[in-house]
């Protein structure tokens, strides 16, 4: 979005994001090596860093599921880009353009970091499935690049980012039971069984006590930003209508 953007405005400066981008993918690259490192030299520890890097991915995803949905409208997400863009543009200022697109880049990368460590650490023996889904996921990437580079095709980003963002907020509910569970294994969190609970393990749910409160966390914002979103969207229809 940002090349996109920037090729229509100061394609001169298209570049800078470039820089950017590649310095980014290089720190992510080096997180993903410490983070490896770390969980190597862990021990028998290795099972509460797996806990912790699990809530923490829980997080993560939580927060970036409801940006999303904010930046879900079309003039939202073009406004966000752009302003992003002016502020850098109309100050001269490309080493700040640089550093805003690295910014960008590796924050998606450390999250991608997180979210593939937790995945990996409960994958057990399915690996290889893993590496199946990162590798069509690289291959939808790069289309939608092409997508969003094309000025004459627009994408449904209402739709889009919905459907991300739901994704995203499916893994944080599992991610969030399954930390618990790891780090209930550690011995750092206490066991409350649940008689006749269900334990669905691609849900991350589990009978205790604590991996469900956790999931609870995760889920109760869930209807109240629904409502909230249900108005916002009531009173802007009215307001177009007016």
């Amino acid at each position: 979005a940002l090349v996109t953007y920037l090729r229509r405005t100061a394609p001169e400066k298209v570049g800078v994001i470039w820089h950017g981008t590649v310095w980014a993918l290089v720190a992510s690259v080096v997180t993903a090596i410490s983070i490896g490192a770390l969980f190597e030299v862990a021990g028998p520890i290795r099972e509460a860093l797996e806990g912790f890097t699990m809530l923490l991915a829980s997080a993560v995803l939580f927060y970036v599921s409801y940006w999303l949905i904010s930046k879900r409208e079309a003039n939202r997400w073009q406004s966000y880009v752009q302003g992003q863009i002016d502020k850098a543009v109309s100050g001269g200022r490309l080493f700040a353009l640089g550093f805003a697109a690295f910014l960008a880049v590796y924050r998606e990368g450390a999250e991608t970091v997180l979210f593939y460590q937790a995945m990996l650490a409960g994958s057990g023996d399915n690996k290889i499935a893993i590496f199946i889904g990162f590798s069509a996921a690289s291959a939808t990437l790069i289309l939608l690049y092409f997508v969003m580079r094309s000025a004459s095709l627009k994408l449904p980003m209402r739709l889009f980012f919905s459907i991300t963002a739901a994704l995203l907020y499916y893994l944080a509910i599992v991610f969030a039971g399954t930390g618990v569970l790891e780090l209930q294994e550690a011995g750092l969190i206490s066991i409350t069984p649940l008689d006749n609970f269900p334990r669905v393990t691609w849900l991350g749910l589990f009978p205790t006590m604590e991996s469900v409160a956790a999931q609870i966390i995760v889920l109760a914002p869930l209807p109240f930003a629904t409502m909230y979103w249900m108005r916002k969207n009531t009173y802007q229809s009215e307001g177009r209508k007016a």
